[in-house]
Parts: C-alpha cells; sequence; structure tokens
C-alpha cells in the first residue's frame, strides 16, 4: 500500500473520493458532503527512512537513553 498524496487527500476531503470530477460546474457537487476515510498501513506510514518515524527516535531522549543504560543502573544501585 502507498500513502496517500496530497492531490489525494484534498480530493477526499473536497469530493469524498480520491479523483477529480469531471464537471466542476456541477451543483451536486456543492450539496455532496467532502470527507472520507483513506486507510493508511501504519508500517508504511511509520517508516523510519521515509516517514515522521525517522524524527520520533527514542534514543535521541536523554531520559530514555538514561533508562537504558545498565552503566548508570549498576553505579546508581550499586
Amino acid at each position: 500500500m502507498t500513502l496517500p498524496t496530497a492531490f489525494d487527500v484534498t480530493s477526499f476531503y473536497l469530493y469524498g473520493s480520491n479523483t477529480t470530477p469531471s464537471n466542476f460546474a456541477n451543483e451536486a457537487l456543492a450539496a455532496t458532503p467532502g470527507g472520507g476515510t483513506i486507510l493508511v498501513d501504519v508500517g508504511d506510514y511509520m517508516n523510519s527512512q521515509t516517514g515522521p518515524g525517522r524524527f520520533a527516535n527514542a534514543s535521541q531522549f536523554e531520559l530514555i537513553d538514561h533508562f537504558f543504560s545498565t552503566a548508570n543502573f549498576y553505579a546508581e544501585n550499586g
């Protein structure tokens, strides 16, 4: 599964589908509510190379790094 593009999200928001209507002058578009659901695979979304998961690395936080550090555990509890 591929992630939705900005075009896909905008089309779902405005027209309720991933394609744009062929006739923008159609009055039925004004009466039809937009919105819809886009299902996204969590693995694709949180990919550490292309997704937002690349910005959230637990080892970048000192608290997490300190918690998992065995040297600190033995030094404080030894």
